[in-house]
């Protein structure tokens, strides 16, 4: 709970202002817990600037070392915009100043470590600085971890995705959240989301790296939803997102479309069909993509993030057969 007012004078509260990043996944689960306790929609509506695919930009208000967020209903009484509060809270920021350490040849990690480490991204000169083989990539696993290097530099790639996983893993069963695992590539003066090709060497630590951050936020999700659920009596299922081994130091993500009840589907790797009852009897076991293929028309996706479809019935047998049984991880 923030323990200080806002002040309602413009003149004082821009010295306050800050920029922030926030996961996508993390806005998701804020706008989940408001519909938890009947809050109005407008208590939280911070103003957003997209950075990629997966994380944002907005304004905190900060006092004594302490932010939170701020609303468009703030800005709206102070008169402002949220292009003129983000460039004030821009300015009061880079007056403390950006730091990176090099820690291999041609890999570097920002070395602020005060909250604010992920708000170098929204000042693309500083990348200028970096020494690094092909297009510059970021990758931005928490709040006070940014690591830079080449796209072109593959040595470098791993041990930035190695040390993305061991951060993200901290955050496991904690206060604590994950910004992202995707990598961002500087495109001028805009960062734009990476997917690595699918021959790239390094397109298997990658999507481990996702699978495992995914694991988690969908765990998050799921216990919001059920309490949704019970707050609103609602009989859905919310099917678990979960990582498995698939040997090869390969990691997939799998999750199950069951008899008997509508369903919430994360979207993972492969669909297990199966039984609800005690037998737990699979009759398939499909990718993504083929899922979508056979029994697309029975999948209504939902505005939930991460992505969750609605799933009303369960596949008839001639479709269970086409859907077959997958086995090659």
């Amino acid at each position: 709970m923030f323990p200080y007012p806002i002040s309602e004078d413009f003149n004082v509260a821009r010295d306050n202002l800050r920029p922030a990043l926030m996961a996508r996944t993390r806005l998701a689960s804020l706008h989940l817990q408001v519909r938890i306790v009947d809050g109005d929609p407008n208590d939280f509506d911070p103003p957003l600037f997209e950075i990629g695919g997966h994380l944002f930009a907005t304004l905190s208000y900060e006092v004594n070392g302490m932010g939170r967020t701020i609303d468009n209903r703030h800005l709206s009484h102070w008169g402002t915009t949220c292009y003129e509060a983000m460039e004030i809270a821009r300015v009061n920021l880079n007056a403390a100043g950006f730091k990176f350490r090099k820690i291999g040849n041609g890999l570097y990690s920002s070395a602020m470590n005060d909250g604010y480490d992920s708000c170098c991204l929204l000042e693309p000169s500083l990348f200028e600085q970096f020494d690094v083989k092909g297009d510059l990539v970021a990758m931005v696993p928490d709040r006070n971890t940014v690591l830079v290097c080449g796209i072109d530099d593959h040595q470098s790639l791993q041990r930035a995705v190695t040390i993305a996983n061991n951060v993200i893993a901290k955050s496991a069963g904690k206060e604590k959240f994950p910004h992202s695992p995707f990598p961002l590539r500087l495109d001028g003066d805009e960062w734009v989301d990476w997917p690595p090709i699918t021959d790239h060497l390094l397109l298997k630590g990658f999507r481990n790296l996702a699978n495992r951050y995914f694991e988690q936020e969908y765990g998050v999700q799921t216990g919001l939803l059920e309490q949704l659920h019970e707050k609103n009596g609602t009989d859905i299922r919310v099917a678990e997102f979960r990582s498995v081994d698939a040997g090869d130091e390969k990691i997939v993500s799998v999750a199950d479309w069951s008899t008997g009840r509508e369903t919430l589907l994360p979207k993972a790797d492969l669909i297990c069909f199966a039984h609800a009852d005690v037998t737990r009897k699979i009759d398939a076991i499909a990718t993504w993509q083929r899922v979508e293929q056979v029994v697309g028309h029975l999948m209504q996706l939902t505005d939930f993030y991460p992505v969750r479809y609605r799933i009303m019935d369960y596949p008839t047998a001639a479709e269970l057969s086409e859907l077959g049984m997958f086995r090659d991880c």
